[in-house]
């Protein structure tokens, strides 16, 4: 499976440099990839004909991300759910993990080490990363 995070460093454009992501292209790609596991993966079985994710699930997922200010690294998780980070170079870091019931967890550290985990809707993941690119 190819590696998900990207530097923004490399960006020519107007993107804060400070923060990891993927570029379109790249969350595409890495989101193909996730669509072909199998279920299973995680340890090993094939379980064959099985997919590891739904099909609604890897369409909520593209959708949210293409209302996002920039893609996020994306990675699929042992708890059968999709992950989608961010991390600036201070150690700032917003995750959300998106599992097949519906339910967002969101996790939030920040550079000094506070953190929190809350439940979120679908839409409070757009207003958190324009807070957390804002800032």
């Amino acid at each position: 499976m190819r590696a998900f995070s990207f530097d923004l460093k490399q960006e020519k454009n107007n993107i804060r440099s400070d923060i990891q992501h993927l570029s379109e292209k790249e969350f595409t790609e890495a989101l193909e990839d996730i669509k072909k596991l199998r279920a299973g993966w995680v340890n090993g079985e094939d379980k064959s004909g099985d997919y590891a994710f739904s099909q609604d699930l890897l369409e909520t997922i593209k959708n949210i991300a293409k209302e996002l200010p920039i893609f996020p690294m994306i990675f699929p998780t042992y708890r059968n759910s999709i992950q989608l980070e961010y991390e600036k170079d201070d150690g700032e870091y917003l995750e959300f993990e998106l599992f097949e019931d519906k339910r967002i967890i969101k996790f939030y550290m920040a550079s000094d080490g506070r953190h929190y985990t809350r439940k979120i809707s679908e839409r409070q993941i757009k207003i958190s990363v324009n807070k957390f690119y804002a800032g």
